[in-house]
């Protein structure tokens, strides 16, 4: 969940959070995302 072996920081996770907020309705939903492209669950 952190540390030296995060696999990023949290930065990069920031601009993932923001990106995701600033969304508008029609949107993606309903996945999973990492560096703003859907990734497998």
């Amino acid at each position: 969940m952190g540390g030296k072996m995060a696999p990023t920081n949290p930065q990069m996770a920031a601009k993932d959070i923001v990106h995701f907020a600033l969304v508008d309705a029609r949107g993606p939903t309903g996945s999973f995302f990492r560096y703003k492209k859907a990734i497998q669950w």
